[in-house]
């Protein structure tokens, strides 16, 4: 508790947000990023150890076995699953339009994805800032200034406290920090 009132704690991403499954949706994310859409397929498909409705285990045999969306939809009462969603896109679209079969799973769930992995990115790099630098403010760190970041100069770091410091989530149009972690995080990025 002494810790947590000198030095407070840092707000990382929990496992809500990269589920419980055998393939957690950050790497399902990551191969949508990557335009991978073969991998996003098989991620979603494939064959996962563990606990898992017995029509789903079918289904999934099926996909591994024949590739056959229509005889692996076949397999599900619930159609309205993810898996049932991507797979009536498949069976609509073929295997050769995947984007489209994809758009086929709602908006929300798609964002899912992309989201995990942004997460997993943002934990990563908040890590290796702290590893980096510690728990004081440096040259280079992002503060908010009204809704924009602005990059502290060394003279501005001494005049503020780890508890100002921000760091963003992996975007587009994003102002990223210029010290080291910034290399790192261009490392990381969607790779």
């Amino acid at each position: 508790m002494t810790s947590l009132k000198q030095t407070g704690f840092i707000n990382y991403y929990g496992m809500q947000r990269f589920g419980t499954t055998a393939v957690p949706t950050q790497q399902v994310g990551r191969a949508i990023l990557r335009n991978d859409w073969n991998q996003v397929v098989d991620l979603i498909l494939k064959p996962r150890p563990g606990a898992e409705k017995v029509y789903l285990v079918h289904c999934r045999e099926e996909w591994a076995k024949s590739q056959d969306p229509e005889a692996a939809l076949k397999k599900l009462p619930n159609k309205r699953c993810v898996e049932g969603q991507l797979l009536r896109g498949l069976s609509m679209y073929g295997k050769k339009n995947i984007v489209t079969a994809f758009g086929q799973i709602p908006r929300n769930n798609r964002l899912m994805y992309v989201h995990s992995y942004q997460s997993v990115v943002w934990n990563t790099m908040v890590s290796r800032r702290i590893e980096a630098f510690g728990l004081k403010a440096v040259e280079g760190d992002l503060v908010l200034r009204g809704p924009r970041a602005h990059v502290l100069s060394a003279e501005e770091a001494e005049s503020h406290s780890i508890h100002d410091i921000v760091m963003p989530l992996p975007g587009y149009d994003v102002i990223y920090p210029s010290h080291h972690s910034k290399t790192r995080l261009y490392d990381f990025q969607f790779y």
